[in-house]
């Protein structure tokens, strides 16, 4: 706003015909002007930066607020009572954990998703001195995904109205879960004592039940009778009887998943301390003796094989048992011939069978001639030794006694055999009675062995843990490392795969006493030509101190490894002469089903003297996760320390354990 002007004919008017009038003229209008520009500045002040309207120290663009000229509205302090530059950064605090780690299975991503949101809002931001910003001016930035790993994070950023930024990182860890576990346990029979779902034990032997099969799961579940594995017909088993009971296997894993397996147990008489066993044979409730003969001739046969019946028991420890038999018969009702029905003691092996004969003639027919062979059914020669027949007899009984062996064809011929290679073959006896409309035969098995004296190699023995990394701790009895003592085979060059129960072993030189000595185990076992095959294990003896990390963590375990597929972000060593963790990043491991590993691999630190950072392991060494006892072997992984054998678990508590076989150092990976 501006004052009025008065123009220089009104003041010469004023004042007619004087010049002090005209110079008093020119000073007032210079000092008019001066007052014009004056009020003119102070009406129109510019600002390049005013203050935000919202804040409660905004006094209107007044002069005043930019105290210190350089055209920029300042912030007024009341204790100074000035104005001041704003140059305080806005404040952004985050709510919940820094760093936060989020665990989550693969199948699990919507929770994932919802977690990742929740933590886009978590937090809270203001400007203490301007009061210009609130969380709705935050700018996030989400850097995670779902896949195992440590270098994620969140970013919160913000400007307030002057300019000042501040920005936040909430440092995020993802560890991907193992899925729900759906697969029951796996149970296998132990084949060294286990044929075709059938164990055979001696009478009087007391069984261990988990001794005859192998029992692991997927979650390292430890399987015992009681806890997780039920027998169903172990109380019908009576060692002391002869007999075959079965009994059903349920073992069940810590996610409530079942699976079961059958094994028949066959309690068989070892030639012990009992008495003979005894057959007794009856028709229509009479007794009657071994050999007895039943005769009739057609149409007249009133024999009925329903009233041939037996009985059969023996005397253990004073007390009489019966026992089962079994018949075997070859009686063709109303057919001519003459039949055998033999009864045998079931499973039994070593008493005689009991025989009656039934013997039916054709009408008009009165010929009875009886074919047996001599010696066995069943004959066995080595290859290049001559077959030397026993021979056989025929005898005419009716209608006159008389030796009829000239009658009886021989198919082959006894030396028509061949001897010079191993090999079966079966020999046909039959004479024909009754003009011919009759036969009657028998047959002899002839089998060609190899020779025991060509057999000279001895059994070999394949010992787990045969490269003697096996170790026990000082006062270690060998009843104790009997169970660990398993997994061993023994095999022939001719008689194949010899069972375990065969072997002997000396315990001898299994002396724990004093550490840092070895013990030893010798295993002694003969082929059936009497070669003898021995092996010998040397086990560590080491202090119960040294022993700590294999019992802390439970190795060598009774179960594969677990499917995972996890990024390791943190390793520690514990014991002596492990590697050193300084340098190491991270730990990717990725263990698919049926124990296919998809990737194994180390991160390391950058440093001239290890540039290279990605270590691949799956291709430096050699793996058995998919078995009990899961173990591997590093070679040339070139990081120092670490190669090596070890025992591996997957605890509990989510850490992946290396073992060194020795115990002297484990590695811990969580």
């Amino acid at each position: 706003m501006g004052l009025p002007v008065l123009p220089l004919q009104s003041l010469y008017q004023l004042f007619p015909g004087s010049e002090v009038f005209m110079l008093l003229n020119k000073k007032i209008i210079l000092l008019l002007s001066s007052l014009v520009i004056f009020f003119a500045s102070c009406a129109k002040v510019e600002y390049s930066n005013p203050l935000d309207p919202k804040s409660e120290n905004y006094v209107g663009p007044d002069s005043s607020a930019d105290d210190d000229g350089d055209g920029i509205a300042n912030i007024y302090d009341k204790d100074s009572k000035y104005y001041k530059e704003d140059k305080d950064t806005p404040v952004i605090e985050l709510l919940g954990k820094n760093p936060d780690t989020l665990r989550f299975k693969l199948s699990e991503e919507s929770k994932y998703n919802e977690k990742i949101e929740q933590l886009k809002r978590d937090f809270k931001c203001y400007d203490p001195t301007d009061k210009t910003v609130d969380n709705s001016d935050v700018t996030v930035d989400v850097n995670v995904a779902l896949f195992g790993g440590n270098n994620y994070n969140i970013k919160y950023s913000v400007s307030d109205t002057s300019g000042n930024y501040t920005r936040v990182i909430r440092d995020i860890v993802v560890i991907i879960l193992p899925e729900d576990d759906v697969v029951p346990p796996s149970i296998s029979p132990n084949t060294d004592v286990v044929t075709s779902d059938t164990a055979i034990i001696n009478i009087g032997t007391t069984i261990d039940y988990l001794y005859y099969v192998y029992i692991h799961d997927l979650d390292n579940s430890v399987f015992e009778i009681g806890k997780n594995v039920t027998l169903e017909g172990k109380d019908e088993v009576d060692t002391d009887k002869v007999g075959v009971y079965k009994v059903k296997y349920t073992a069940e894993d810590s996610s409530g998943n079942e699976s079961s397996y059958t094994i028949y147990f066959k309690v068989i008489d070892d030639g012990g301390s009992h008495s003979e066993a005894k057959i007794f044979v009856y028709y229509d409730g009479e007794e009657i003796q071994n050999g007895h003969t039943f005769e009739y001739t057609l149409p007249d046969v009133s024999f009925d094989l329903s009233l041939l019946t037996s009985k059969a028991f023996e005397t253990v420890n004073n007390e009489t048992r019966d026992l089962e038999t079994d018949l075997d018969c070859d009686y063709v009702k109303n057919e001519p011939g003459q039949y055998h029905a033999t009864f045998s003691i079931k499973d039994r092996d070593d008493v005689a069978p009991k025989s009656v004969y039934i013997k039916v003639y054709e009408a008009g027919c009165d010929t009875l001639i009886t074919l047996e062979l001599n010696g066995e059914s069943k004959i066995e020669v080595e290859v290049g030794e001559k077959f030397e027949d026993p021979g056989f007899t025929a005898k005419m009984t009716k209608p006159t006694e008389k030796d009829v062996s000239s009658r009886v064809k021989v198919t082959p011929a006894p030396d028509k055999i061949n001897t010079e290679k191993e090999g079966e073959t079966t020999i046909t006896y039959e004479i024909k009675i009754c003009d011919g409309a009759r036969t009657i035969s028998k047959t002899r098995t002839v089998k060609v062995v190899k020779s025991n004296e060509d057999d000279t190699e001895p059994p070999e023995f394949n010992l787990k843990h045969s490269k003697n990394h096996d170790t026990v701790t000082v006062g270690t009895k060998y009843s104790d490392y009997k169970s660990r003592d398993t997994g061993n085979t023994v095999m022939d060059n001719v008689d194949g795969k010899i069972s375990w129960r065969n072997v002997t072993i000396d315990t001898t030189g299994f002396k724990t006493s004093e550490a840092g000595k070895a013990c030893s185990l010798v295993y002694t076992v003969e082929d059936a030509a009497g070669n003898e095959g021995r092996a010998v294990r040397t086990i560590a003896v080491i202090d119960k101190g040294d022993e700590g990390l294999l019992d802390k963590y439970g190795v060598p375990s009774n179960s594969p490894l677990a499917t995972m597929a996890v990024s390791f972000s943190k390793v520690t060593v514990e014991g002596t002469g492990g590697p050193s963790s300084t340098n190491i990043e991270s730990l990717r491991f990725d263990l698919g089903q049926n124990g296919t590993l998809n990737s194994f691999s180390i991160n390391t630190k950058w440093s001239s003297s290890q540039p290279d950072t990605y270590h691949d392991l799956k291709s430096k060494g050699t793996f058995k996760f998919n078995q009990i006892n899961p173990e591997m072997k590093l070679t040339s992984t070139g990081l120092a320390g670490f190669d090596g054998e070890y025992y591996v678990v997957y605890t509990s508590d989510e850490e992946f354990v290396w073992v060194e076989k020795t115990g002297k150092f484990a590695i811990i990976w969580e």
